[in-house]
């Protein structure tokens, strides 16, 4: 069984240096309601999130987005991910989250490249 998880499971899922996936939530009902009404939706990708997010017209300031790290859920400031209100599209978006890694080290931004392969290649980039 072991051997079959490794063929399915992408190589970046086992880079503990890379958050494993990412979520966002939404909370309809704008702070009236409890957490039990907020909307939860996954990723692998950082990036397939913010698609997603665009698609759906859901507005920057509208998100909580946290990357999940070893246990750990550690929140995301949107704002590497905008201009003007609005998400950033890809590359643009990759580029401004390699940058911002740069500048921050912060974890949940590391593995965006654009001056080599990006850590999510193997990822699938769906929304769950």
């Amino acid at each position: 069984m072991g051997i079959v998880k490794t063929l399915v499971r992408p190589k970046s899922k086992y880079d503990s240096s890379i958050p494993y996936t990412y979520e966002a939530r939404i909370d309809p009902l704008d702070g009236i309601g409890d957490e039990s009404d907020l909307e939860y939706f996954y990723s692998d990708t950082l990036c397939g999130l913010i698609h997603f997010l665009d698609e759906q017209h859901i507005s920057p300031k509208d998100v909580t987005l946290i990357a999940l790290y070893n246990g750990d859920e550690i929140e995301i400031d949107p704002g590497p991910m905008m201009q003007e209100e609005k998400w950033l599209k890809r590359p643009r978006l990759c580029r401004s989250l390699e940058k911002h890694y740069e500048n921050s080290k912060l974890i949940q931004y590391k593995g965006h490249e654009k001056h080599s392969d990006c850590s999510y290649t193997d990822r699938d980039q769906s929304i769950i």
